[in-house]
């Protein structure tokens, strides 16, 4: 099992998890409001399907990524439900907007529920981190997944912009079937 190291970068082995830091580190300060407004706002474009606008949020590095070991620092050389580049993901949202979309047929209904946002760092990229609980329906069934949400932002003369969105789920080496991909 991998563990993070301190004070490196979110594509190649940010401090993703919190075992590796010290009380006194983990005395964080809550986000500023821009930092929730702008989760707030994906957690709504997420939940109403406008994927496209939700695309608008991100940076022109961004990196989207549900590890299957939340242990993991770097998702290259390793099993992920999804691993995706700002490339990547737009090809993912064409395909979930499109008409062959028969996975996403009927389209799942989601509510997601954010906890409070904490900043872990705050230099070139703000580190913060939210937990979460994300209730989705289709064909009859509800799903209940969890975790926490690490968003790498960069401020920009556009205003924040999701440069890493990792998503560690609880149960994150279960199968995610019946699950939105666009946690």
């Amino acid at each position: 099992m991998r563990r993070p190291s301190a004070g490196s970068t979110p594509a190649t082995g940010s401090s993703w998890r919190q075992g590796a830091r010290s009380m006194a580190d983990l005395v964080a300060e809550a986000a500023e409001p821009g930092v929730t407004q702008l989760l707030a706002t994906e957690s709504m474009l997420l939940d109403q399907r406008r994927f496209s606008d939700w695309l608008t949020l991100w940076a022109p590095d961004g990196c989207y990524w549900i590890p299957v070991d939340p242990d993991l620092v770097d998702g290259r050389d390793a099993v992920n439900h999804v691993l995706d580049d700002l490339g990547r993901l737009r090809t993912r949202v064409d395909r979930l907007l499109g008409p062959a979309a028969h996975t996403e047929e009927p389209p799942a209904r989601s509510a997601r529920v954010l906890g409070t946002t904490i900043t872990l760092a705050s230099s070139e990229l703000t580190h913060v981190v939210t937990p979460f609980v994300l209730t989705a329906h289709r064909h009859g069934r509800t799903a209940l997944v969890s975790g926490h949400y690490h968003h790498h932002l960069r401020t920009t003369a556009d205003g924040l912009r999701i440069v890493t969105k990792r998503v560690d789920l609880i149960d994150a080496d279960a199968p995610l079937n019946s699950l939105p991909t666009l946690l």
